[in-house]
């Protein structure tokens, strides 16, 4: 009776809002887990799982990252989705500096830090290790909750898991 819509971005299909409504309708809950940069109005039933990219998820000198500092072109469609539907925010936490990021973000936003949940970046037990205590403290220090990668810890960085 649960249906999670997922993969590559659901929101850049156009019929999203009539799917999602049609499975309402019919009686399933519905999860649209998204990056948050595209927002369909029509959808306030939906259960709204938001991963927004940080400013270091991406590589120094790619030129996206640059777009994403200089545009935050996610954040008011990721606003949008804060005020008109139940969601969870996750961000993925690859250094120090991104737990200042997230906190700017809930100022602009007003998300609710319990709806907010940390992860560890890594594709390693050991990259993920470094990364856990240090974040779980973070989390608990902030209020934010924190979330395991499960599928690396139990299967390693592997495709179609």
């Amino acid at each position: 009776r649960h249906i999670v819509i997922t993969g590559g971005e659901p929101c850049l299909n156009k019929d999203l809002p009539d799917i999602v409504n049609e499975l309402i309708g019919m009686g399933y809950h519905i999860t649209v887990e998204t990056n948050g940069t595209i927002y369909h109005e029509n959808m306030p039933w939906a259960f709204m799982s938001i991963s927004p990219k940080l400013t270091s998820s991406y590589p120094y000198e790619m030129e996206e990252k640059l777009i994403h500092t200089r545009n935050n072109t996610f954040i008011k469609n990721v606003g949008k989705w804060v005020r008109s539907n139940d969601y969870q925010l996750k961000f993925v936490y690859n250094q120090k500096n991104d737990v200042f990021e997230i906190l700017e973000l809930e100022k602009l936003l007003g998300f609710e830090r319990e709806k907010t949940y940390l992860m560890p970046q890594g594709i390693s037990h050991e990259q993920l290790k470094d990364k856990q205590k240090q974040l779980f403290q973070i989390c608990m220090s902030y209020g934010f909750n924190y979330t395991p990668r499960l599928h690396i810890d139990i299967f390693g960085n592997k495709r179609g898991i």
